[in-house]
């Protein structure tokens, strides 16, 4: 059971990013879900595209690489603290 279900995107290998207040998870139909990343602060808003997945937080917005998403994330300094939706496309 997943609790906290904030939203879902698509990923070109036939599963899914799962996102929650404080992480995103991957997952293949049939599988049990499994951590990709564990957030630091809550999330407010995710968006994602092939190549990153982008978090909003209270620390500003971050993007990761969606094929390393365990990487350090980059934080975008062209964004305010206290977004609360994001939309990316490629």
């Amino acid at each position: 059971e997943l609790v906290g279900l904030l939203g879902t995107a698509a990923r070109a290998d036939g599963s899914a990013w799962l996102f929650t207040a404080d992480r995103i998870l991957t997952w293949k139909p049939g599988e049990k879900p499994t951590a990709a990343v564990t957030l630091p602060r809550p999330a407010a808003a995710y968006a994602a595209t092939a190549d990153h997945l982008f978090v909003a937080s209270g620390d500003g917005v971050k993007r990761f690489d969606a094929k390393k998403p365990t990487v350090e994330p980059t934080a975008l300094s062209d964004f305010p603290k206290g977004v609360t939706a994001l939309a990316a496309s490629t």
